[in-house]
């Protein structure tokens, strides 16, 4: 009995092991796809700065434009 007792502890013991195994996997895979997600976020941001920065290059370009047309017509 103490033997079967033993064996019985030690699947407990197995089982919580896996259990908290799983549970650490699990986290990491969380961890792992949080750090994707704000890596996306992140190159995003990016992009949306590099748009907004050619936007106000194209815009700047275009007064030029009308400003030289002007002085041209003059």
């Amino acid at each position: 009995m103490m033997y079967e007792k033993a064996v019985i502890t030690q699947d407990l013991w197995k089982k919580r092991w896996m259990m908290y195994e799983k549970a650490v996997i699990t986290q990491d895979l969380w961890k792992k796809r949080w750090m994707m997600y704000e890596k996306a976020v992140i190159t995003q941001d990016l992009w949306k700065k590099r748009w907004m920065m050619y936007e106000k290059a194209v815009i700047t370009q275009d007064l030029w434009k009308k400003r030289w047309m002007m002085y041209e017509k003059y």
